[in-house]
């Protein structure tokens, strides 16, 4: 009985370990779509911009830093195990 548990342990063990890490590809998967619509935004603001004369043809500063802190945030959502 005892050899019994310890197999259903095991694969316990297992499916757990499994589940984990499809949750943790599963959450680096939607950042990485979140983070490209982020940044296709920030594309969109500055050709705005660019488009309209008032900047030259580069990402501005404030959409880097905001970008930049995006990035961070997700990075610690990640690793600190928050849901999202």
């Amino acid at each position: 009985m005892e050899k019994v548990r310890e197999k259903y342990d095991v694969l316990l063990q297992d499916a757990g370990i499994a589940l984990m890490q499809r949750r943790n590809e599963w959450k680096a998967n939607i950042l990485k779509a979140y983070a490209n619509m982020l940044l296709t935004e920030v594309w969109k603001i500055d050709l705005k911009a660019v488009s309209s004369g008032t900047r030259k043809g580069t990402i501005s500063e404030t959409s880097c830093k905001f970008f930049i802190s995006f990035c961070v945030h997700a990075a610690w959502v990640c690793l600190g195990d928050l849901s999202l």
